[in-house]
């Protein structure tokens, strides 16, 4: 082992190519490091120097570290990075240094601010790892995080609580013999002694008493995903929230012993259920209209007769709503797993008063069913009745006094569970059998060390090399030379000063001790024995309710909107102190704008508000809703959160205002240089460009799914149009369920004057039937379905156009087709072969970055089963049937002009005989439709089908990865890995180029992806795809088409004066050609463009009215003249354009031509 120290004579500059890691002080049982050993040699091997500080507490041991190349070192002064878990004590901190850990100051933390003092005035530059996102900012999916095994380490808890609280009742389980995380070696260990605790349930049953024996789960994120993964180790089975009822009552009936539940025992298994935020809480019955600050609200329409729940209003409005958890799902649980977040403006889970009516029940049981338990004679103590079954909660979450209010405490790994007594409230630390045992422990990671350093090591490696100098550091150009993830997480800069997200902090800290000065100024007493302003002995906290007295009137507000760059927070906080009253900041949420080019993001306060009289507080709330509206550019709503009164039964949603009545269809329509009223439904990357054109002269209506992709379309700003007009945007952006909220949906419609549905084409019909109710036309970029089809005879009656496929693909495709096709047909020509291909693709310089060739802009799942799927063209008078599993093994090279300077196969693509009665050429001897790749693709892909990767079934047991997939399964044995059984495969195959699959492979193992918790090999194999090959942010892609027309018995070329030129006697076909090519850019991909701009020029027309005067109604596409000559003319002046060219093709009629297409195709 490697041991050095250092004096004075330590460089007193750090070294630029230095990391060190801290010995954690948090707390005993702190064990987890940033990095394990393993990441430690990876970076030494990159010519990194590491320092690690001695620990014997760390739960790998300092000769691990020096075997993989560290020093092991008490100084860190020559690390200019330095890498800890939890807050570093003040005393440690070396100035000028870059920091990351948890520091735990993002929402002004008083009892933090000390450190952040510190940090500033030592001019540290300081990294959070909460704040490290895909995207670089707070709303982003988070990179680094130990959530999982939080999840992981509290289930395996609460098995042990579960087993204490039914021995307190008389039962002996064998979830009494399950010891608590730490106490395993480790997570293999945990969950084999989970495994085996499940063989005794499954062989020795349980008591029937407590059976069936629920496991609620809340929350969808990691944490949950955790405590799944380790509750399927036990013999289990899983079911509804709407199933619990029959479920508890089939214990009851005759036979539930041995015989219920179609024939399998309740006794043997435990059951799982899934609880969605649908399940915890319904609309209340309401007047309140939707708050309506300004035309770019993204406030959801007020329900009025649709279903009880709309997520993304519950998020906005939660006031609306009231908890039914207590009630569905509460009453059939015995154990709960709490894993939501929750904030003081939303309905608690379980508050003490409903626990207390569920503990009543518990007075109804006679001991037990039939008699109750063996030595147990308190019937307070038994599990009958017919609603107290809850025994045991694992509060993951860790939010005192929060979603579970009957958390008063969170606990200790020396003592993980106390016992709450629900009818007396109390919380105490014997477990009696009277009660419900109750986990919180706050650092669950921390039990399962290695793993979780492994994992957090894992996703934090790849970062820190930018962390050096060079690459973001000192000569690296600053933050702003940061990759995307870690420039949203720096919080302070090298000079120690807030970077302009997190200026914030300052006003809030600065707010907290305004509150609480205010607190003791108004009722004559400190809230803390002494409060300094911006001092670090500010207090730890403040109150979390006021209302000191009953005297004093109270409230809170919710406000959200750019609260503090727009200094907003400030101004109501002066409006509270001028009129008497106090305030304390609840609960905050920031998300600071970040400057130009970045999304805008919304903060939300909750304030809590007091002042002597009723009357001030009415005009205190009056006054902040009067400045919300006053300063336009906060964007604020303020919402008073308390139930509105009286309330009235609500079902259904219904938009912000109602709609003016529309006009007949009959009636003469505005031109279309008069603002109308557009309707978009769905708001993804494609509603972007479509927006963007249609906002520059219309009022524009968007709904989406959530604020958030209402906020990211409401901070684009319209392009300017190529004539220099001007560029225009959403009007208005509503979050509503377009599935569930069919009334919601119909009004919309009714009040607009044509609408745009960018939704999934199965949800295009019900928009359609709404369109025909209220004689509005429809425009889709979809395929046709039949369902649509169908109506297309009463759209006709009403003269309405319901026009569809006018995106990339189908749309321009079928446009720049027909064009050459009726010019010819008009001359005379016959088309003798069609061709089509288009293809999204990265751009050449992105694709040549992975050996894939390919990034993915969807479902990477998608694109797998779609290359299985059968194809049908003709080809020189011959059908061609491709079968789905040799489809990739079709894949050609594409004919080098097509893009001279792109190397292109194609695919073909499904059925293209179709096509032929569509585009009127029936007796063309070819027809194809093909797909785009870059060369090598389709050989790629067919090397991965061949090894088993696109399988549907089971990720095998042993499998946790692809590496050990690969190896299960073309391994050989003999520890020499699986790339020669791999490539024997390959080669048995017919893959043209095994040592391309196998090297793709080996990169994306480099990679890692846990396999562990997947459904089948092909998700796996999916979900690494997604991961590794997600574009960049600065990666662009790109759009090609080309069609290939050639035409024989006249459609002259061009220029000539007869349908067929003739040279040295012999006649002449024309080959018509038509190309596009199109890039993305940071803005908007070429997918975006190409479809939203499309269906924007398409809709433009419908609006023009022009299509109506033509009698073109109905269910209609983009083939005939009057729809797509408009059409290609619009996108030319958005410089959307179709290069074409004709060129006379020498030879001996059709023959050559047929030559032609035999070597494309075969």
């Amino acid at each position: 082992m490697r041991f050095s120290s250092s004096t004075a004579s330590a460089r007193a500059f750090p070294d630029p190519r230095t990391i060190g890691i801290v010995r954690e002080t948090f707390g005993k049982w702190e064990r987890r490091a940033p990095l394990a050993p393993k990441h430690v040699q990876a970076l030494v091997q990159k010519g990194i120097k590491v320092l690690v500080q001695p620990s014997f507490r760390r739960a790998y041991p300092d000769s691990a570290y020096a075997a993989a190349g560290a020093s092991i070192q008490e100084d860190l002064l020559p690390a200019s990075l330095i890498l800890g878990v939890k807050q570093v004590p003040v005393s440690a901190l070396l100035p000028e240094r870059t920091y990351m850990m948890f520091a735990h100051v993002l929402k002004g933390q008083l009892e933090n601010m000390h450190l952040l003092d510190a940090i500033r005035r030592l001019k540290i530059r300081l990294l959070d790892y909460e704040c490290i996102t895909e995207t670089g900012d707070r709303g982003g999916a988070r990179t680094v995080f130990f959530g999982r095994f939080a999840g992981m380490a509290g289930m395996v808890d609460i098995l042990q609580g579960l087993g204490q609280n039914l021995l307190a009742r008389g039962y002996n389980t064998p979830f009494l013999n399950s010891p608590y995380t730490y106490m395993h070696p480790g997570l293999d260990a945990a969950k084999a002694g989970v495994r085996a605790l499940g063989g005794k349930v499954a062989t020795e049953g349980l008591p029937r008493d407590i059976c069936p024996l629920v496991v609620a789960f809340t929350g969808r994120g990691r944490v949950a995903q955790g405590a799944q993964g380790v509750f399927e180790l036990l013999p289990h089975e899983w079911v509804e929230v709407k199933d619990l009822p029959a479920l508890v009552a089939s214990a009851q009936e005759e036979g539930g012993r041995e015989g219920g539940r179609e024939g399998k025992s309740l006794q043997r298994k435990v059951y799982g259920v899934r609880v969605e935020e649908k399940d915890m809480v319904e609309r209340m019955s309401t007047d309140q209209p939707v708050p309506q600050a300004s035309v770019q609200s993204i406030d959801p329409p007020t329900p009025s007769s649709s279903p009880s729940y709309a997520r993304d209003e519950y998020r906005l409005h939660p006031e609306r709503y009231r908890p039914i958890f207590h009630e569905r799902v509460a009453p059939y649980v015995s154990v709960l797993v709490n894993g939501i977040y929750w904030d003081q403006r939303y309905p608690r889970l379980l508050t003490k008063a409903q626990m207390k009516e569920l503990w009543a029940f518990r007075s109804q049981g006679e001991g037990g069913r039939e008699g109750g338990r063996e030595g147990t004679e308190d019937k307070d103590q038994a599990i009958g009745g017919e609603k107290a079954r809850l025994l045991a909660v694992a509060d993951i979450s860790c939010d005192v006094h929060g979603s579970l209010e009957f958390l008063t405490r969170t606990t200790s790994l020396e003592r993980p569970i106390f016992n709450y007594r629900p009818d007396t409230e109390q919380s105490l630390e014997e477990v009696d059998g009277r009660g419900v045992v109750v986990g919180a422990v706050d650092i669950l990671p921390a039990e399962l060390p290695q793993e979780a350093s492994l994992a957090f090591g894992d996703a934090l490696l790849p970062l820190l090399p930018a962390l050096l100098s060079g690459e973001g550091g000192k000569e690296g150009g600053g933050e702003d030379a940061l990759p995307l993830p870690l420039r949203g997480a720096v919080i302070t800069t090298r000079q120690g000063v807030l970077t302009e997200s997190y200026r914030y902090i300052d006003v809030l800290r600065a707010e907290h001790v305004r509150a609480a000065q205010l607190f003791e100024r108004v009722h004559g007493r400190p809230v803390q024995a002494r409060v300094e302003a911006m001092q670090p002995s500010l207090p730890p906290s403040l109150p979390s309710s006021l209302a000191p007295s009953p005297a004093w009137p109270h409230t809170a507000l919710s406000l959200r909107g750019h609260l503090f760059d727009k200094g907003l927070i400030n101004q109501v906080l002066d409006v509270v102190e001028a009129r008497g009253g106090a305030f304390a900041i609840g609960q905050c949420e920031v998300r600071p704008n970040r400057g130009q080019g970045w999304q805008k993001e919304i903060s939300t306060v909750l304030l809590e508000v007091e002042a002597p009289t009723q009357g001030e507080l009415e005009e205190i709330v009056r006054r902040v809703r009067g400045l919300a509206d006053l300063m336009e550019a906060a964007e604020a709503t303020v919402t008073e959160m308390k139930p509105p009164s009286p309330p009235i039964s609500v079902t259904s949603s219904t938009p912000p205002s109602s709609p003016s009545p529309s006009p007949p269809a009959s009636q003469p329509q505005a031109t279309v240089d008069s603002p109308r009223r557009v309707l978009v439904l769905g708001a993804g990357r494609v509603s972007g460009p479509a927006v963007d054109y249609l906002g520059r002269r219309h009022q524009v209506t968007v709904v989406g799914t959530s604020p958030e992709e209402l906020a990211r379309l409401q901070a684009r700003k319209g392009d300017p149009r190529p004539d220099g007009g001007s560029g225009g945007g959403m009007h208005q952006g509503l979050v509503l369920d377009v599935v569930g909220e069919t009334e919601g949906v119909r009004k919309l419609v009714a009040g607009t004057d044509v609408v745009l549905s960018l939704l999934p084409a199965s949800m295009h019909v019900d928009v359609a039937r709404a369109c025909l109710a209220c004689r509005k036309p429809l425009v889709t970029t979809s395929y046709v379905s039949e369902a649509l089809k169908d109506l297309d005879a009463a759209a006709a009656a009403q003269g309405l156009v319901f026009l569809n496929e006018v995106g990339l693909d189908p749309g321009m495709d079928h446009a720049s087709a027909m064009r050459i096709i009726d010019r010819v047909k008009a001359e005379g020509g016959r088309v003798s072969s069609f061709r089509s291909v288009c293809g999204g693709l990265p751009a050449p310089g992105v694709a040549a970055n992975t050996p894939f060739l390919y990034k993915y802009s969807w479902s990477p799942r998608g694109v797998l089963t779609a290359a299985e799927n059968p194809a049908l063209y003709r080809e020189g008078g011959r059908e061609v049937k491709v079968p789905g599993e040799a489809l990739l093994r079709h894949a050609v090279p594409c004919p080098p002009d097509a893009f001279p300077t792109l190397r292109l196969e194609v695919l073909p693509n499904r059925d293209s005989l179709k096509y032929q009665a569509l585009y009127g050429i029936e007796d063309a001897e070819t027809c194809f439709r093909g797909t785009l790749r870059y060369e090598g693709w389709g050989d790629l892909m067919a090397g991965c089908q061949a090894l088993g990767l696109t399988a549907r079934s089971p990720v095998p047991s042993t499998c946790t990865s692809m590496a050990t997939y690969l190896r299960e399964m073309w391994g050989e044995g003999n520890g020499d890995g699986w790339e020669s059984g791999a490539g024997r495969r390959l080669a048995a195959a017919g893959v043209k180029n095994p040592g391309r699959v196998l090297r793709a492979l080996a990169w994306l193992e480099g990679y890692g992806g846990d396999w562990a918790d997947q459904t089948s090999v092909i998700d796996a194999f999916s979900t690494l795809l997604e991961e590794r090959l997600q574009y960049g942010p600065s990666e662009v892609d790109m759009v090609a088409m080309r069609h290939d027309v050639v035409v024989s018995g006249g459609g002259r070329k061009p220029g000539t004066a007869e349908g067929k030129e003739e040279v040295g006697g012999e006649k002449h076909l024309y080959h018509h050609t038509s190309n596009l090519l199109i890039f993305g850019d940071e803005k908007d991909s070429a997918m975006s463009v190409t479809v939203g701009k499309t269906a924007g020029v398409a809709t433009e027309l419908v609006l023009a009215g022009t299509l109506q005067r033509d009698n073109v109604v109905g269910v209609r596409v983009p083939t005939i003249p009057a729809i797509y000559t408009p059409l290609l003319d619009g996108l030319a002046k958005e410089g959307i354009v179709f290069e074409e060219d004709c060129q006379a093709v020498a030879g001996r009629e059709e023959e050559d031509e047929r030559e032609r297409d035999s070597v494309f195709l075969e």
